[in-house]
């Protein structure tokens, strides 16, 4: 399909409509369309900015009110829903029918063939254009189009015929064209509603006298025609003004009209044709916007969302007819007209079939709906086969579309209106669940695309991202899996998940890894399990400290890693990150530990450039060095190239309050791409766009750390040659707000013991220098001022507490830093070494590590009785004696010189003459022990070979039978005057099981014969040295004989 048959498809619209939802994005009225009406285009949003009339036209299109579905529509299925859920054994809760609303109220039809006219008008200074003859315009709405508009939009009766299943169908009489004996120009620059109600008043009358029979229009004999249309000729006036196209209802009070017995009901108001929207037919007329705004005339409310201020954004993503004027109706919208019936699932059913919604009115949907609602019934969930057929045709994919409803009714209403609509209430009456878990349509006001349908592999459960857990987080349990490819007969097993236990264990803990304001964070399953209902999804919570949340916490679905993105607001900051495994009712296990860090570090960039080298500016991009536009120095800062729908940012931390100048500019396409100016995120008043020259901007900044950011940022389509943003000259108070930053933030020594301080200063240019002190007499300072960066030597007083360290800056008094400092007595400090004691043999090393309780300084001296130390001794220490006895090591504080450790080591000569030996099965072998304490020494043995002890000497004999794989022993000779001096050697048979497949069997000849001659890595070298030979042969043989 191309793209004049979806204009409110932004990928495929045209560049100027694209430009008009746009900017109404960056008004932060998402993908802002009037009730019932196209969109704006770029320019008249630009004009709408500058003549002040924008608010007001929101107002105007908030007030028709199409965002609401249609009171008898709403309470017809309402009642239908009722009565399917109670038969599939849903508990209801009580008044949640809406009263029967006057029949008045009915609009069209929603069945057979009801009948609507279209009244064409034409003004003599806006003569109708010869293409639209009466018989063309009949084509196009209730004939079987004339190929203006291809297939599904080629005509409004063959739109609704193949949407309600031959269901509905729309026939009617187009009548005119009437031409009144004024102008359009005489109308005035702002016509007023009674203008228009007058105008289509004196039309109706003269078809009626010439004889038109009015009453047929009167589909269900309410005493009013149900629906009608204006077309009229001449340019519109601008979005949502009186020259526009938009919905309304007839006013009877201020205008009376009664047409053969009938008063008048719903009508449009639109163009015949306009060449300035994006229908890409004009002159000609182009039904579309008729069967969107006829969807209204049938009850149904806007799905796309007014005001992105208010509310989740961005509707459906203009995947259905009433958001973008695309595509189909969606099944909850054909529940509602009655179109049809869907199966309501409340519990397990495997293979459940769907057929393509486009070209089959049975079995293309079903509800999900829990059996205890409670009051949230109204809420449940929708599953529907989309393929791309019948009115379908021109959509992105095929496959699922799973939709979240919320009917609930409105008690302030009296139960005539739903309680949620999709542009004003804090969720959406009608919400289309992303497949690809992004979001997009919620966060960025997107397009819906293929990422979004449910396809095979895809899970849709109460721990999937999204999920079936309703608003408030209550558990459905419900969901759908093993969904087939994509066809026009689907199959995929809804299940319900009974599991009231958590899971047990946990995850793994997560790992992360950067990438410039990003963490990924990634784990396994760890100990986590759920034997009932297995491990289904996943939660992640991301803060700034241990088991906090303050970052990121949120679903994210049957995955082991998550990117967290946007966080260089955190830049130097230790984030924790940790998971909890859910089971398949959403319950969560334990959580992992917490990983931390590391902490996002941007890259930085040359303060100098922007004539300020005392800020620390980071970056993404990056920026780049442009010396060919500055104000002041020789170069400035420049943004980084960027792509569409993407943005670069510069920014640095501050410690207000104070005040920020600083130049900037940028080239950009105007009123959609711009360089903004944010404090902690948040953007000032201010941002820059189009072609502009340096300007000097000064901010205030309030008390406190601060990040300061100046972002250039694109959207998702069209900017000029050599687009960017450039920013200079950034002066941070001059020399009022230069604050002294101490080195070290905190420090432990004992009372009378010292501490290095330093204190930096930036951002002033004249004096650096700091004045040192402490608080409540807590010792002295040498010198007692120092230049910015410069030592001091803090001395401690006799007094044990905890103190500050202040270093005040001689310009900037008001702003000094301060560090933390605790006085411990020197009786508090204990050290500690590991080992606390050990044997070894003569000549083996003792590696001491040693540990100092409370002081900073970790620093220890070292002394010993004998033996010699590797190296010098620092934080560790290597310690060896190559004679025997008992020595004595020692760690002494080098602040604290009377806390000390000792520990013993004895030294011992026992040796073996052998470590090792490498044996045939039944071999033997004798190993022969020195250097005993004089009684002698015990023999022990692992495994099932045997000994003969003679003394200091034994005799070691292996099994006969040959092991399938390497077996060793472990022999150790223990010194009986001293049990803890011993000594080991390890004993190995090898395998011969030479193919390894489990048995000792003639085909192991085989596989030695490969072998022969290949060293002792070889697994037929039995003996453990040499090369294979005879000796293994035979002994190979003797096993398997």
């Amino acid at each position: 399909m191309t793209s004049h048959s979806r204009p409110f498809f932004l990928a495929s619209a045209p560049a100027f409509l694209r430009r008009g939802l746009a900017a109404l994005l960056l008004l932060g009225m998402g993908a802002q369309r009037a009730a019932a009406m196209p969109p704006p285009t770029a320019a008249m949003l630009k004009r709408y900015r500058e003549d002040g009339t924008l608010q007001q036209r929101i107002a105007f299109a908030k007030e028709i009110g199409n965002h609401r579905a249609d009171p008898q529509l709403l309470q017809d299925a309402q009642r239908r829903m009722q009565e399917l859920a109670s038969a599939h054994g849903v508990n209801l809760p009580a008044s949640t029918l809406a009263p029967t609303p006057p029949s008045a109220w009915r609009g069209l039809p929603t069945k057979g063939s009801p009948k609507m006219f279209i009244l064409m008008i034409d003004f003599s200074d806006y003569p109708a254009d010869p293409v639209n003859t009466l018989s063309a315009v009949a084509s196009r709405a209730f004939g079987d189009g004339d190929g203006v508009q291809p297939a599904p939009y080629e005509s409004l009766k063959s739109y609704y015929y193949r949407s309600s299943y031959g269901q509905l169908t729309i026939s009617g009489n187009v009548l005119g064209y009437y031409r009144p004996a004024y102008t359009r120009a005489s109308m005035g620059a702002s016509p007023t509603v009674a203008q228009r109600q007058n105008l289509i008043k004196e039309a109706l009358q003269a078809q009626a006298a010439a004889g038109h029979d009015f009453s047929q229009y009167d589909n269900n004999a309410s005493g009013k025609i149900d629906y009608f249309a204006v077309l009229w000729t001449g340019p519109d006036t601008g979005w949502s003004n009186f020259w526009w196209a938009y919905q309304t209802s007839w006013n009877n009070s201020t205008t009376p009209l009664t047409l053969n017995g009938k008063t008048l009901g719903k009508y449009v108001w639109q163009w015949v044709s306009n060449k300035d929207y994006p229908t890409r037919n004009a002159p000609a007329f182009d039904p579309k916007v008729l069967i969107h705004e006829t969807g209204h005339a049938l009850g149904l409310p806007d799905y796309y969302d007014y005001d992105a201020a208010v509310g989740p954004k961005g509707g459906l993503g203009r995947l259905d007819m009433m958001d973008g004027n695309w595509g189909d109706h969606n099944c909850f919208s054909k529940f509602l007209l009655d179109w049809i019936t869907p199966a309501v699932i409340t519990s397990s059913a495997t293979g459940q079939s769907l057929l393509s919604s486009g070209d089959h009115k049975d079995n293309s949907s079903f509800i999900l709906m829990d059996t205890n609602p409670g009051g949230a019934f109204g809420e449940y969930f929708m599953v529907q086969n989309r393929q791309r057929v019948g009115n379908d045709t021109p959509y992105p994919a095929d496959g699922l579309l799973i939709w979240h409803v919320d009917s609930r009714l409105d008690p302030a209403k009296n139960n005539t209106n739903y309680l949620y609509d999709n542009s004003y209430t804090d969720h959406k009456l009608l919400r289309l669940m992303e497949a690809d878990g992004l979001e997009e349509i919620e966060t960025f006001s997107t397009q819906a695309n293929a990422g979004d349908y449910w396809t095979a592999g895809k899970t849709f459960g109460p721990s999937t991202l999204p999920g079936s857990n309703r608003y408030d987080g209550s558990f459905t349990k419900l969901g759908v899996r093993n969904i087939s490819a994509a066809s026009s007969s689907m199959t995929l097993d809804v299940f319900l998940v009974t599991d009231s236990t958590p899971p047990t264990g946990s995850p793994s803990t997560p790992t992360a890894t950067t990438a410039q304001d990003t963490l990924t964070y990634t784990w396994t399953v760890g100990t986590a399990a759920d034997a009932d209902s297995g491990i289904a999804g996943y939660r992640l919570q991301v803060g700034t400290t241990p088991g906090g949340n303050d970052v990121f916490d949120s679903l994210v679905g049957n995955v082991h890693a998550w990117t967290v993105k946007d966080l260089g607001l955190r830049d130097g900051t230790l984030l924790y990150g940790r998971v909890a495994a859910l089971n398949g009712a959403g319950l969560p296990s334990a959580y992992s530990g917490d990983c931390a860090g590391p902490a996002i570090s941007l890259p930085g960039f040359d303060g100098s450039v922007l004539d300020n080298a005392g800020l620390a500016f980071k970056t993404i991009g990056p920026w780049t060095v442009d010396p060919a536009a500055y104000t002041a120095g020789l170069s400035s800062a420049r943004s980084a190239v960027i792509t569409d729908s993407s943005r670069t940012y510069l920014q640095t931390k501050l410690v207000g309050p104070g005040t920020l100048v600083f130049d900037w500019k940028v080239l950009s396409e105007a009123g959609y791409d711009f360089l903004t100016f944010s404090l902690d995120g948040v953007d000032q008043p201010g941002k820059i766009s189009g072609t502009t020259a340096f300007a000097t901007v000064n901010a205030t900044i309030p008390d406190g750390p601060h990040v300061v950011r100046w972002t250039y940022a694109r959207d998702e389509s069209v900017a000029p040659a050599g687009d960017g943003a450039w920013v200079d000259n950034v002066q941070w108070g001059g020399s009022t707000t230069a604050a002294a930053v101490v080195s070290p933030a905190s420090y432990v020594t004992i009372t009378g013991g010292t501490a290095p301080f330093s204190a930096t200063v930036s951002n002033i240019s004249s004096s650096n220098q700091v004045n040192w002190s402490v608080n409540g007499g807590g010792g002295t300072f040498n010198p007692t001022t120092t230049a910015s960066g410069s030592a001091t030597t803090f001395t401690g007083g006799a007094t044990a507490g905890s103190y500050v360290i202040t270093a005040t800056p001689a310009q900037t008094p008001h702003f000094p830093g301060s560090a933390s400092l605790q006085l411990v007595s020197p009786s508090s400090v204990v050290v500690s070494l590991v080992p606390s004691a050990t044997a070894v043999p003569l000549g083996a090393p003792v590696i001491c590590t040693p540990s100092v309780s409370l002081l900073t300084d970790k620093t220890v001296t070292w002394r010993n009785d004998g033996g010699t130390w590797t190296g010098t001794p620092g934080g560790t220490a290597t310690w060896s004696s190559s004679v025997p006895g008992t020595f004595h090591i020692t760690a002494t504080s080098a602040v604290s010189t009377a806390s000390a450790a000792t520990i013993a080591v004895k030294v011992s000569a026992l040796a073996l003459d052998r470590p090792a030996a490498t044996l045939l099965p039944g071999g033997s072998a004798t190993f022969t022990c020195t250097g005993d304490l004089g009684d002698g020494v015990t023999w022990t043995l692992t495994g099932a070979a045997t000994k003969a002890d003679n003394g200091l000497s034994t005799t070691v004999t292996m099994p006969a039978a040959a092991p399938l794989s390497n077996t060793t022993y472990t022999l150790t000779a223990t010194d009986k005057r001293d049990a803890s001096l011993k000594v080991t050697a390890t004993l190995t048979v090898k395998g011969m099981d030479v193919i390894a497949d489990g048995l000792l069997n003639p085909l192991d000849l085989l596989g030695f014969a490969a072998e022969w001659g290949k060293g002792a890595g070889s697994p037929a070298n039995f003996k453990g040295s040499g090369t294979v030979d005879d000796t293994d042969l035979a002994a190979l043989l003797n096993q398997i004989k």
